[in-house]
């Protein structure tokens, strides 16, 4: 008799995302949404800092090989962008499987109040 090979058990999983500019203000990504650059995301596991990434144009990141658990990750808005979405997420990882992160944000609106003067 033939002797069953074993398939291999996942044992890690991973978390994917994407930061992108959020042009209805929705908090959800539509299509035609595109990604940001310059966001910086961090992935954290009891309160400690595990990796960093910075987005690049595509605004997708990845965080591979994680054992399950649960995790936070953070994202830090690009330098002119304001969240529509919460920075901070609890992930849970489960072995073989991928759970996806998105992050909206929206261009930042600068008021400069200048002093109003009267004669």
């Amino acid at each position: 008799t033939p002797t069953p090979t074993p398939i291999p058990t996942p044992t890690v999983g991973a978390i994917v995302g994407r930061v992108f500019h959020d042009l209805n203000e929705n908090g959800a990504l539509d299509k035609g949404e595109p990604g940001l650059a310059g966001a910086r995301i961090r992935l954290i596991q009891g309160g400690n800092l595990l990796r960093s990434y910075t987005t690049t144009e595509s605004g997708e990141f990845s965080f591979v090989g994680l054992v399950p658990s649960v995790y936070l990750v953070e994202e830090q808005n690009p330098p002119g962008y304001r969240d529509t979405t919460w920075n901070i997420q609890t992930v849970e990882v489960r072995a073989g499987q991928t759970t996806y992160v998105y992050f909206g944000d929206r261009v930042s609106v600068l008021h400069t109040w200048l002093p109003l003067v009267e004669k």
